[in-house]
This record gives C-alpha cells, sequence and structure tokens, in this order.
C-alpha cells in the first residue's frame, strides 16, 4: 500500500507543478499585454508627450512640439499645418485618449493602441524614435482600430 501512494505522488506533484507553472506563464503574458503604464524607455516618454499633445490639441503647442521634436525627414513629410491638422483630427475623432495596451516594445520603437475614454473607439499607434539623443521622431502613424467593449465585470 505504501509502495502505491509513493507513486503516485511523484505525477500528482508534477500535474501540481504544471498547472503552477501555465498559470504563472499565462498571467505574465495577460500583463505584458494589458500595459497601461508608458515605458520608461525614450519611445515611452515620446508617446506620452504626443498623447498629451493630442488631448491638448492646441495648434501652437502642436506646431512648436514638432519643430523641436520631430526628426527632420519627418518633420519635412509634411508641412507644419498638416501635422497640425493630422492631430487636431485625431483629437476630434478620438478625445480623451489614454494608453490601453502595448503590443510590442524596445527603447525606439512602440506598437500600442490608444482608447478615447469618451467614446470607446480603439487607435492603434506605431512610433519610432531617433537611438541618440534627443531621440527626436523618426516616424510615427495612426489607425482606427474599432470599439473596445469592457468586460461586463469593469462596467
Amino acid at each position: 500500500m505504501k509502495a502505491r501512494i509513493n507513486s503516485q505522488t511523484p505525477t500528482f506533484s508534477k500535474s501540481i507543478v504544471g498547472i503552477l507553472c501555465l498559470t504563472i506563464m499565462l498571467l505574465s503574458s495577460s500583463l505584458i499585454h494589458s500595459q497601461t503604464e508608458y515605458p520608461d524607455t525614450p519611445v515611452g516618454k515620446r508617446l506620452k508627450e504626443v498623447v498629451e499633445l493630442i488631448n491638448k490639441s492646441d495648434t501652437t503647442e502642436i506646431k512648436q512640439y514638432a519643430k523641436e521634436n520631430f526628426g527632420t525627414d519627418f518633420l519635412n513629410a509634411l508641412t507644419i499645418k498638416q501635422h497640425v491638422e493630422m492631430t487636431q483630427r485625431i483629437h476630434s475623432n478620438f478625445p480623451d485618449l489614454v494608453l490601453h495596451t502595448i503590443e510590442s516594445s524596445s527603447d525606439y520603437e512602440l506598437n500600442g493602441v490608444l482608447l478615447s475614454t469618451s467614446t470607446n473607439n480603439l487607435l492603434t499607434v506605431k512610433i519610432f524614435t531617433e537611438e541618440k539623443e534627443p531621440y527626436k521622431i523618426s516616424r510615427m502613424g495612426f489607425r482606427p482600430a474599432g470599439t473596445y467593449t469592457p468586460p461586463a465585470n469593469d462596467k
């Protein structure tokens, strides 16, 4: 009888360990994909500034920010007026933006999703910075991504 219990114990322990490992992996994966903090990286700091700029939608601030913080090629891809209009259009369609999720991120590149807390509309963002100080924005793009439906327990 004693031998039988001992022979089952390792299988039971392996099952518990396996379940615990799977749970930890799923939780850590979930945390990575639902991160709402801006990364403490050059691109994370730039994204936070851009979201604040879009939310304010102040013409003078947008012009100044673009001139000081956009890389030369990105700045010259559009006129200052077009940069301002694009930023204000995003603000009109996606007011009160917050960072919803980060799909992938490195020091100089970030793919994420922004959420308009006023409309529940989602907006994907891809932003790249130069790899040397002052880490100017070298590319940036936005794309509508549907509507966020909160889980039943978040309503």
